[in-house]
């Protein structure tokens, strides 16, 4: 997963907010592809058919809020940006799916941060998805066990039948 290239979608309707985020993302990674969509609707598409590593997106967008991409999203890590004094609406965002929160600050400094959150939501990510592959790998080798060990006990149940007969015929020969 380190050494493939990662896609980001930026999702909002602000050219500026999104070539403030690309320009800090490939200052810190210059292998990182930054797309952008502007609208849920190209956002829905571009994660249709694009193989993406993570979406960030603005909470209002001019189609509908970010939360609606969840069900589009699967698995894939979504950080919802808010703009200072939207705090009351952080709960729902988390609660809906969104991986993280980040508060646009007046200053811009929330690219170098939010570049941190999106490389560790990534991270994250790939985590759950490997220890839900040991997880089913897990499962799979207990039911073979579990079946191999009642079998292996029904045959012994068989096996102490059989002796209790021997033994019972012995004793009435």
């Amino acid at each position: 997963m380190h050494n493939l290239v990662k896609t980001i979608l930026i999702v909002t309707a602000s050219p500026d907010v999104f070539t403030t985020i690309r320009q800090a993302f490939i200052a810190k990674d210059p292998d990182l592809i930054v797309i952008h969509a502007d609208t849920l609707s190209s956002a829905t598409n571009i994660i249709e058919n694009t193989s993406v590593s993570a979406v960030i997106g603005d909470y209002s967008l001019p189609d509908g809020i970010i939360v609606d991409l969840v069900s589009v999203l699967k698995q894939l890590p979504l950080i919802v940006l808010f703009d200072e004094g939207d705090e009351e609406k952080f709960l729902p965002v988390l609660l809906a799916g969104a991986f993280s929160i980040m508060v646009r600050d007046r200053n811009n400094v929330y690219p170098e941060s939010l570049h941190f959150f999106v490389k560790r939501s990534i991270e994250r990510t790939a985590h759950q998805a490997e220890l839900a592959r040991y997880r089913a790998q897990l499962e799979t080798i207990i039911d073979e066990r579990t079946t191999v060990l009642v079998e292996m006990y029904e045959k012994l149940q068989e096996n102490e039948a059989n002796f209790r007969n021997i033994f019972q015929c012995a004793g009435d020969c």
